[in-house]
């Protein structure tokens, strides 16, 4: 908020160094000063515009840098892009936001062996705040194997009371690799059965 210290940044916004011109528009995203937000929003639009996927995939990483959930938006165009190495990007950047909003489209990049690995840590980052859109994946009919194996080990990696009420709802799933993973997630969470279970 000093205006020196501003006066200092902004040139930044400028460097050929990318790591300083990352945190230097991620710093001012975050600053809340509205002529600081302002310069760095207008690069940073200049970036998700960009026809370049380097430029895009810096924006995700701005994005997940600068940790502001109200900034979705952008992310999710993102999350969408053509260019596999961009989406990976903002699979990253949605595991830093943990925005609600960006679940859904990290949970559809599960299906993609490109971009499967990074949505998986985005979700396992997300932790409890991603369950709900978890347990609503898990009880989407007609979902790709493959990804219900992958949503079981991630409410598994995340543990917690909650993720093992999610996994116990699955545990009459009929296809039997599927169950194999659930009961896995459980263990993992270090569910005991009781007697009525």
């Amino acid at each position: 908020g000093d205006a020196e210290v501003l006066e200092q940044v902004y040139p930044h916004l400028e460097s050929l160094d990318p790591h300083l011109r990352l945190e230097t528009m991620a710093g001012l995203l975050r600053s809340g000063e509205i002529e600081g937000t302002l310069a760095a929003s207008e690069k940073l639009i200049a970036l998700l515009n960009s026809p370049s996927p380097a430029e895009r995939a810096f924006a995700a990483q701005v994005l997940g840098e600068a940790g502001v959930r109200g900034f979705y938006r952008p992310l999710l165009r993102l999350l969408r892009d053509d260019d596999w190495q961009v989406r990976r990007s903002a699979l990253a950047a949605a595991g830093k936001l943990k925005s609600p909003q960006a679940w859904p489209a990290v949970i559809e990049s599960l299906a993609s062996p490109k971009t499967r690995s990074a949505a998986v840590a985005a979700l396992a980052a997300g932790g409890s705040g991603a369950l709900a859109e978890l347990k609503l994946a898990l009880s989407g009919a007609g979902r790709d194997r493959e990804v219900l194996i992958r949503l079981a080990r991630i409410c598994g990696r995340i543990g917690g009371d909650e993720a093992i009420a999610v996994l116990k709802e699955r545990l009459d799933y009929p296809d039997e690799e599927v169950r194999a993973q659930v009961l896995a997630g459980l263990s993992q969470c270090g569910y005991q059965a009781v007697s009525r279970d």
